[in-house]
């Protein structure tokens, strides 16, 4: 009988960085972050906007339809692409953050976080979970109201969030406007969050429908979020005025 030891598969590679940590080290070093909200329940346009260079997919699930099983679908294929897949919950019940935790999410986008407090129960909540590479799942947290941003230094302060995104609408709200103006009280509070989490060296966003990507960069904002349907309509818009062109 042979001394030869029989192997089944191929040798492993040496690992590579998850595409979460890669997304977590550029968001702590305040490099830019390109993401993208497919805006659909589906799996085949979050591959495509990985593949088409986001570094985040954005899968929102509070003013989104996907369920489940779709956000399953949606995770794969943007891991497919080297993209890490963030959701945005529809709720803060410790038992369906739990679930999106178990199911392999790289990170949330957590809505109405307005206090350090909140910060450091949902990072409490990860650890209890003990995902897969835990050390680097993704907590951004969206500031949305005057009472987040009253209290944004303490949470910036935690040194447990990525980063942070201005929900403007919602924060519109908050002080009793219409939710699609573009306030100029809105527009002091959203260019205040971006230039104070730049000043604490922590990641930020704002709303680039409304601001514009030069704007919303040159105050501070490094993680640039997209929404397909806006790409969509500027590609479409482009196309159109190329045929129309001359005739």
């Amino acid at each position: 009988m042979s001394d030869i030891p029989i192997t089944f598969g191929k040798p492993r590679a040496a690992a590579q960085p998850s595409p979460r940590q890669r997304v977590r080290d550029k968001l702590r070093a305040r490099e830019a972050v390109l993401g993208i909200n497919p805006g659909f329940a589906s799996s085949a346009l979050a591959l495509e906007c990985a593949r088409m260079g986001a570094d985040l997919i954005f899968i929102d699930c509070e003013h989104g339809g996907p369920d489940m099983e779709t956000v399953c679908d949606m995770l794969r294929a943007s891991a497919l692409a080297g993209a890490a897949a963030v959701v945005r919950p529809w709720t803060k019940d410790p038992g369906v953050l739990r679930r999106f935790i178990d199911a392999g999410i790289d990170g949330f986008i957590a809505p109405d976080i307005e206090s350090a407090d909140e910060v450091r129960a949902l990072a409490r909540l990860v650890r209890d979970c003990d995902p897969a590479d835990a050390q680097n799942f993704l907590l951004i947290a969206l500031i949305e109201s005057k009472a987040a941003f009253d209290q944004l230094g303490d949470i910036l302060a935690t040194g447990l969030v990525d980063a942070v995104l201005v929900g403007s609408g919602d924060m519109a709200v908050s002080i009793g406007l219409t939710r699609r103006e573009d306030h100029a009280p809105v527009r002091e509070m959203t260019f205040g969050v971006l230039q104070q989490a730049r000043t604490a060296g922590v990641s930020a966003g704002a709303p680039l429908d409304r601001y514009g990507v030069r704007a919303t960069v040159d105050a501070g904002g490094n993680l640039v979020m997209f929404f397909a349907r806006d790409l969509l309509r500027a590609g479409l818009a482009a196309g159109c005025a190329e045929l129309t062109e001359g005739r």
